[in-house]
């Protein structure tokens, strides 16, 4: 896999999902917004939703390279770590809502049905964290 075309792949997948929505953007439309083929996105991801995950997964990534010195501080307060963590729950559920403004606009209820399983990448990686932190 490239970092790179994965990367261009994730922004032409968020700029089509914003204007035309999720269930209407096809892999054929996020290749040519890309500017590549569609067996050399199938190289990338498996599908649309792994697209999802992946956004979900690169924020959450940033939270914790951006908070790990305050996360597995013994100065911090388990309480606070776990705060902290919520909190940022809550800010991805928030960046995502953003990013199914357009999802919605067009009664994507796939992501509706489906939000468990866009996020069963992004829960273990916060279990993981509670565990070091313990």
């Amino acid at each position: 896999m490239n970092i790179e075309q994965q990367t261009i792949i994730k922004e032409a997948s968020l700029k089509l999902f914003k204007k035309i929505g999720f269930a209407k953007t096809s892999i054929a439309d996020i290749a040519a917004e890309s500017n590549i083929t569609k067996a050399l996105f199938y190289k990338n991801y498996h599908s649309k939703e792994d697209i999802f995950s992946a956004i979900i997964d690169d924020h959450f990534t940033i939270f914790i390279d951006k908070n790990k010195n305050d996360l597995f501080s013994n100065s911090v307060s388990f309480k606070q770590k776990i705060e902290s963590i919520s909190s940022e729950i809550f800010n991805i559920i928030i960046y995502t809502k953003d990013l199914t403004l357009g999802f919605l606009d067009n009664i994507d209820i796939y992501i509706i049905k489906n939000i468990s399983n866009i996020l069963d990448n992004f829960i273990p990686k916060a279990i993981v964290v509670i565990k070091n932190i313990l």
